[in-house]
């Protein structure tokens, strides 16, 4: 692709452009990979979506509109406008909302550079490319590994909590077991007392007890 474009003179052949087309490979792959992993699994878009799906789409359409908005019509407006919603979609939605909402600023923001859109207007092809690849890894990376950390810190609270149950139960099943097994030796005891108090055997036994106790005072 690269010798047909140099063809056209739309990009000179040199390190400097293979060094570009490769990284942005490489960042498309890194922006898009997360996407299509979550959306093969169902269960977990509804495992970290379940009652946030409003603040979801509220979150998508805030990114969209910070994204296209200032830049259609404010020359030169930064392009970190949308980190701040990046963060927040990441420790709320998870990569179950991060993925989806990176991958559309991705889009946005290539369709803008394509177009020479504000920010990228007046900046040679290279240049262009070079700047949005850097920031589609920085939106990728800062939304992805945000994700990551909060689901591992939630996975841990929840691996606590079901610890924690697990030792109450462990705890009532012992004093339950505790109290019964004490419940029998007072049942036994009280058995055994009104057999010595009731019986001769009972009595000839006790007196055993208290002579052999008055032989050993008397040593």
């Amino acid at each position: 692709e690269i010798y047909t474009l140099s063809l056209h003179d739309a990009l000179p052949i040199s390190f400097t452009t293979w060094w570009v087309w490769w990284t942005g490979d490489a960042v498309g792959v890194l922006a898009v990979t997360p996407l299509l992993l979550v959306l093969a699994q169902p269960a977990l878009l509804r495992d970290q979506l379940r009652s946030r799906t409003v603040e979801a789409l509220i979150l998508l359409v805030a990114t969209i509109t910070t994204i296209v908005q200032p830049f259609t019509t404010v020359p030169g407006h930064p392009l970190f406008a949308v980190f701040p919603l990046l963060v927040w979609t990441a420790l709320r939605l998870q990569i179950s909302g991060a993925a989806p909402v990176a991958c559309v600023v991705t889009v946005i923001v290539t369709a803008l550079a394509a177009h020479q859109s504000a920010p990228f207007a007046g900046v040679p092809v290279l240049d262009r490319m070079e700047r949005l690849q850097l920031f589609n890894a920085c939106v990728a990376i800062t939304s992805y590994l945000l994700a990551a950390l909060t689901t591992e810190r939630r996975d841990a609270q929840r691996s606590l909590e079901l610890a924690g149950t697990q030792l109450e139960e462990t705890v009532a099943d012992r004093t339950r077991e505790l109290v019964a097994a004490l419940g029998r030796a007072q049942l036994v005891q009280a058995l055994l007392t009104t057999i010595f108090d009731a019986t001769p055997l009972g009595f000839t036994v006790v007196s055993l007890f208290d002579d052999a106790g008055e032989d050993l005072n008397l040593r």
